[in-house]
């Protein structure tokens, strides 16, 4: 079921069974539809006893029949938003503005905005989708690195801890 070929798909594909799972676990039956190479390209869903053919066999509603935002591309999307170069663009250059401004205030004032910008590093790759939390994650790690007096510890907590 997995989308074969990158790190991102098999993060996309284990949280489409998480969420199938999950409409497992409450009770629905799920059919799962498979293109030809494998790869899950819709669903439905079908309550228990409730049957055409007087019971014999099951009611199934498509995933999108049902709403539009439970077709599977919208599932996907809700979970894993997809995250493009034009996204990393922005984020860049809004960091990079961030790093003018605090530049400009000088060193004092700036210290707690170099440190809050840190902070927020931290907390997004703790918050990231999958396909780019290791990105932010070792930004986090740089931005910190890049921080620190020559010769002073690793910060061991982000959220108000030991220094």
């Amino acid at each position: 079921m997995s989308t074969a070929g990158s790190a991102s798909g098999d993060a996309v594909a284990g949280v489409v069974a998480d969420f199938l799972d999950r409409l497992r676990d409450a009770g629905l039956r799920v059919r799962e539809r498979h293109g030809d190479d494998g790869t899950l390209a819709g669903y439905a869903v079908a309550l228990p006893g409730d049957g055409a053919d007087h019971g014999t066999r099951p009611v199934w509603f498509s995933g999108s029949s049902l709403a539009y935002d439970l077709s599977l591309p919208r599932v996907r999307e809700r979970f894993e938003p997809v995250v493009g170069p034009a996204d990393w663009a922005v984020a860049e250059r809004l960091v990079r503005e961030a790093a003018a401004a605090l530049a400009c205030s000088g060193r004092a004032e700036g210290a707690g905005g170099v440190a809050a910008l840190g902070d927020l590093l931290v907390a997004a790759a703790a918050q990231a989708p999958a396909t780019v939390r290791d990105r932010i994650s070792a930004a986090a790690d740089a931005f910190e690195q890049a921080g620190r007096a020559p010769g002073a510890p690793e910060r061991d907590c982000w959220c108000g801890g030991p220094a």
